[in-house]
């Protein structure tokens, strides 16, 4: 049977777009490192042809225990540490946090995805550890860790006269407790660490709070 005008064109129409839709487009430039699908396989919507790396944005995945996560939020700051670059910071932000958690040992763990911030040295692959940056103060005072003491379920320091005085504090990272009530700017602040006697002057400075 002969075709119509309209007929013909609306044929010729749908097999261009099966033609273009043969053409599979990736929405970001890079490099595709695996296909995963085989020539006469079954596919549905659902599939994932090809995987592909960002030739400039990369990605860490990092595990958070359940006793930090609650800190942590989408967009937070995070520096990052690569093996292959010894004694430099990179610096990414936290892009995505899983909501299931994975247990080992009693502990829940759940992954936290950052993207890093463009830098041509990156290559897929390399090896990194982060720090979350949770919180960020200004001008505070602060004391070492070990300085903190705890009893009855209250935080105290020892001051170098000697006299104990209970202390509020905000917040932490590895190395410094923000202290918001308890001792005041240039007072004494007695220590132990690594079995020696120290003291620290109570001071004003920059802190971070950093969740690994």
């Amino acid at each position: 049977a002969l075709l119509t005008y309209e007929e013909a064109r609306t044929a010729l129409d749908n097999e261009k777009e099966k033609q273009d839709n043969l053409v599979i487009r990736a929405p970001i430039d890079g490099v595709i490192t695996s296909v995963n699908v085989s020539e006469g396989a079954r596919l549905d919507e659902s599939t994932a042809l090809v995987t592909m790396q960002s030739a400039t944005q990369f990605q860490v995945v990092a595990t958070v225990d359940e006793l930090d996560i609650v800190n942590v939020e989408v967009g937070q700051d995070v520096k990052v540490e690569i093996d292959a670059y010894e004694g430099e910071t990179f610096t990414g932000t936290v892009a995505r946090i899983s909501g299931v958690g994975t247990v080992s040992g009693g502990v829940a763990t759940y992954e936290v995805t950052v993207t890093l911030d463009e830098d041509p040295r990156l290559k897929d692959g390399m090896t990194a550890s982060i720090e979350i940056v949770v919180a960020d103060r200004q001008d505070v005072l602060l004391v070492p860790v070990e300085a903190i003491s705890t009893s009855n379920g209250q935080k105290y320091v020892t001051l170098s006269t000697g006299l104990s005085s209970t202390v509020t504090t905000g917040v932490s990272n590895d190395e410094y407790v923000e202290i918001l009530s308890g001792v005041s700017e240039g007072d004494a602040v007695y220590y132990q660490s690594n079995d020696l006697a120290r003291f620290f002057a109570m001071q004003q400075r920059m802190m971070g709070g950093e969740s690994r």
